[in-house]
């Protein structure tokens, strides 16, 4: 019984492949190699076909880091011309997530990673230091102090307000904690990014109510009598509170992304929005929960996400 296997051939060896009628191709490869083994191939055949293999990987490599090194050059340039500095209060910067790390430490409420695939919940707080739960290992002792932002707020300052995932924080569990607590950031295609903007937090007071859904969300990122204009995690939505007045039922709050978001939204299922859920409640500080509290296969169901309003 036969076995199949990938051959790689650089450009010259694939023209004369290509050259070769399909069905005498298995043929030639077999008696190239029988040849081969029979000792027919000269030394300095030999040394020929190592010295080009050795210098296919080395074409490889260069190509390689001559792609790295215009990304690194361009980076570079961005920086350099950069003229608006962002300035980060240190103290405020950690009293913030602070602050937010209590009040989902006292709900019980999870998180998760950039990517989703983890779940975490703020296990802990003192004045100097916040705890994490990882969800799906049990651990409890993970944490991370002043020092830690501090040193994450100076890396992002000296980007410009912009830091490719994992050279923010070096921990990822510490990394995707601070991005979810603070209200100013956000992650945009791979890069963590800082939100100069002012905000307000959005409390439940501040819904307006769209009975029926009668009237569908503004094209432009703009809140009217139906629809509040937010941004979730970043991204640009509006929201509502759905009431119907021919079902009976609780009232549900209904997010609509102009945005696609990681964990809300993606390619396969963006138009078949809205979000709903009737099991949400506000926090405070911008902070919507929403889901259950139960435990299935070791992971506490229940999510939060950041809701903000820009001010323009």
């Amino acid at each position: 019984m036969g076995k199949k296997v990938n051959l790689y051939l650089d450009d010259e060896t694939l023209n004369i492949w290509n050259s070769i009628p399909q069905g005498q191709r298995s043929n030639i490869l077999k008696r190239a190699l029988r040849d081969y083994n029979k000792g027919e191939m000269t030394p300095k055949q030999e040394i020929i076909i190592k010295l080009k293999e050795k210098l296919h990987k080395i074409n490889s490599t260069v190509t390689q880091l001559s792609f790295e090194r215009e990304i690194i050059e361009k980076e570079l340039k961005q920086l350099d011309a950069k003229t608006v500095k962002i300035d980060i209060d240190s103290e405020l910067f950690f009293n913030t997530i602070l602050n937010r790390a209590k009040l989902m430490c006292e709900n019980r409420a999870n998180y998760r990673s950039f990517t989703g695939k983890s779940y975490y919940k703020i296990h802990n707080t003192t004045s100097e230091k916040i705890y994490i739960h990882n969800i799906r290992t049990g651990r409890t002792n993970s944490n991370f102090s002043r020092k830690t932002t501090d040193k994450a707020i100076e890396r992002l300052v000296a980007a410009g307000g912009k830091l490719p995932i994992g050279e923010f924080i070096p921990v990822k569990m510490h990394e995707y904690s601070v991005v979810h607590l603070h209200p100013n950031l956000s992650v945009m295609n791979d890069f963590i990014v800082w939100n100069t903007q002012e905000i307000s937090y959005v409390t439940e007071e501040m819904l307006p109510v769209n009975q029926d859904l009668a009237a569908y969300p503004p094209e432009d990122w703009v809140s009217n009598d139906n629809w509040l204009a937010v941004t979730i995690d970043g991204y640009k939505a509006h929201i509502c509170i759905y009431t119907s007045t021919t079902h009976w039922g609780s009232d549900k709050i209904v997010i609509e992304f102009m945005e696609q978001h990681p964990h809300f939204t993606s390619d396969s299922n963006f138009d078949a929005q809205p979000f709903m859920t009737k099991y949400f409640s506000i926090l405070g500080l911008g902070i919507l929960h929403w889901g259950h509290h139960y435990v299935k296969d070791g992971v506490t169901s229940g999510s939060t996400q950041t809701v903000l309003t820009v001010d323009k």
